[in-house]
C-alpha cells in the first residue's frame, strides 16, 4: 500500500506599524515632546481569510500603549517663574527677603518656604506669600512625579517577580527532579515582557539546579520558530525536544489585555 503525500500550505502575515503621540502641557497648551512607537505582529494560518491586517495592527497599538503611563510620568517640564521682589520700604522686611532668597539659591527650599510664610504672617508681605506658594507648587509637582514613577517601576518589578516565582513553583510541582526541559516563548503581543519573564524563569531554574534546562542558544531558531507558530502537532514538538535531549517542553505566553493580562504555561 502506497503512502499518501499531502501538501499543507500555511500563510503568514506580518504587520509592522509605527505611530506617534505628543505630550501636551495642559497649563500652556504647548507640546512637550513626541513619543514614537514601533511594533510588529505576525500570524500564521491555513487560510488567508484568517489573517486580518486590522487585527494585527490593533494588537500592536494595544501592546505599545501599555507603557503610556510610564512614558508620561518621567516627563520633566521646566517652567521659569520669577520670585517677587519686596516693594516695602521697611529695611527689616527687605533684609529678611534677601536672606530667604539666598536659601532658595542654595536649594534649601523647605526653610525658604518657612521663612517666606513667617514674613507674610508677621509683616503682611504679599511678595513673601506669593513666593511661598510658588515654591510649594514646584516642590509638590516634582515629588508627586518622582513618587508615581517609583510606584510604576515597583509595580512592574513585583508583578514580574510574582509571575516568575509562581511559574517556577508550578514546574517543580509537576516535574520529577532532574528532568531535562526546554523553555520556549510562544507568540505573544507583549514580547518584551514575556521575554523578560521567561529569561528570569530560565535563570532561576538553572541556578536552583532542581531541573536541567537545555540552553536555548543550542536550538535551531528556524526549526523551533516553525513549531511555535502552531502549525505542527504536539507530537512533533516532543520529537524536536527529544533531538535536544529534552524530556519535556515548557511553553509560556501572555494572554489578555492591559489589567487582564496573565502568564500561561503549557507543558508537553
Amino acid at each position: 500500500m502506497q503512502g499518501v503525500e499531502r501538501i499543507m500550505t500555511v500563510f503568514t502575515r506580518e504587520v509592522t506599524l509605527e505611530f506617534s503621540y505628543t505630550i501636551i502641557d495642559k497649563r500652556t497648551g504647548m507640546p512637550i515632546r513626541e513619543i514614537i512607537k514601533t511594533g510588529t505582529q505576525s500570524k500564521s494560518a491555513n487560510s488567508v481569510s484568517e489573517l486580518k491586517t486590522l487585527d494585527l495592527a490593533k494588537a500592536i497599538v494595544d501592546s505599545q500603549l501599555r507603557t503610556l503611563e510610564s512614558d508620561i510620568v518621567p516627563t520633566i517640564v521646566s517652567t521659569n517663574r520669577k520670585l517677587m521682589n519686596e516693594t516695602s520700604k521697611d529695611k527689616v522686611v527687605k533684609q529678611r527677603m534677601k536672606d530667604t532668597l539666598l536659601l532658595v539659591k542654595s536649594n534649601n527650599y523647605e526653610e525658604a518656604i518657612r521663612q517666606y510664610e513667617e514674613i507674610a504672617n508677621q509683616y503682611g508681605s504679599t511678595a513673601a506669600k506669593a513666593n511661598a506658594a510658588i515654591l510649594k507648587e514646584a516642590i509638590a509637582s516634582d515629588v508627586a512625579a518622582s513618587a508615581r514613577l517609583s510606584q510604576l517601576e515597583s509595580e512592574r518589578g513585583s508583578l514580574s517577580d510574582r509571575a516568575v516565582k509562581a511559574s517556577v513553583e508550578e514546574l517543580y510541582s509537576k516535574l520529577p527532579a532532574d528532568s531535562v526541559i526546554i523553555i520556549i516563548e510562544a507568540n505573544s503581543s507583549d514580547r518584551g515582557r514575556l521575554n523578560e519573564i521567561v529569561n528570569n524563569i530560565n535563570r532561576t531554574v538553572i541556578s536552583e539546579g532542581k531541573l536541567k534546562v537545555v540552553d536555548r542558544s543550542q536550538i535551531m531558531g528556524d526549526e523551533l520558530q516553525y513549531q511555535v507558530s502552531g502549525n505542527v502537532s504536539d507530537d512533533s514538538y516532543v520529537s524536536i525536544g527529544k533531538n535536544y535531549g529534552a524530556q519535556y517542553i515548557v511553553f509560556f505566553d501572555i494572554s489578555g489585555q492591559m489589567s487582564t493580562r496573565q502568564l500561561n504555561m503549557r507543558l508537553l
